[in-house]
């Protein structure tokens, strides 16, 4: 009697101990690779492709479209034309929550578009609504939603969930190429890598703005920053 009590009381411990430690010894047995799947994607973990080509987030700029977007976020990715007043509008898609590694935020895809398509788009647009910047938000009709998911993306932005400081943006994107200071705004930028670190404030922790192009594009950042007086 008191043997199957220790034999029954042993299997209660053997129980708890599997239990409490599965997760581990499943780790050890798949190796690296599942540990690491949280890390994609990160905000930092650009690509670069040779002949001025980066990806990130599994897009590559001047290449991906946005049906590649919508194949990786599906319904969470909303689609429209925006047009700032005297301009002729450009197609913009993103995700208010994307979750990219272990990083959060605000992502937006911008595809460019021919004027004339754009004027199109927006006669035959099923709603439209004026923001708070006086430029107009154009919700595409069904009929024009095919030619617009065919439209190559131009720029990728980021704006994470959390305030950050220079200091920890180097940390993990490493030293920038140059820094321009335009308008109070300070601006890391890594033209190997297509990238613009947008910072509110010198110096001060904030939420970051972070823009992607393709490398071979990368003027698309910087000439408006000379424009307004950012270094050459």
């Amino acid at each position: 009697m008191k043997k199957q009590i220790w034999m029954a009381l042993a299997g209660v411990v053997l129980a708890i101990f599997v239990l409490a430690f599965a997760p581990v010894l499943w780790q050890m047995v798949q190796g690296p690779g599942v540990a690491a799947t949280a890390e994609r994607d990160l905000p930092w973990q650009v690509e670069t492709l040779g002949e001025g080509r980066s990806r990130v987030f599994g897009l590559e700029p001047g290449r991906s479209t946005l049906a590649d977007a919508v194949s990786r976020w599906g319904d969470a990715l909303q689609l429209a034309l925006l047009a700032a007043p005297g301009e002729g509008g450009q197609l913009e898609a993103f995700v208010d929550g994307a979750t990219l590694g272990f990083v959060s935020g605000k992502l937006v895809l911008v595809a460019d578009l021919p004027a004339a398509q754009a004027q199109e788009m927006q006669a035959r647009a099923s709603k439209t609504e004026v923001l708070a910047s006086g430029a107009r938000r154009y919700t595409l009709a069904a009929a024009d939603q095919p030619l617009a998911l065919s439209q190559r993306l131009s720029t990728i932005s980021l704006l994470p969930s959390l305030s950050l400081d220079e200091t920890t943006l180097l940390q993990r994107f490493g030293p920038p190429n140059e820094r321009v200071l335009v308008q109070g705004q300070l601006h890391l930028l890594y033209p190997d890598k297509g990238l613009d670190i947008t910072l509110g404030t010198e110096g001060k922790a904030a939420r970051p703005l972070l823009q992607y192009v393709a490398p071979r594009e990368f003027t698309r950042l910087t000439a408006p920053l000379r424009q307004n007086g950012g270094g050459q």
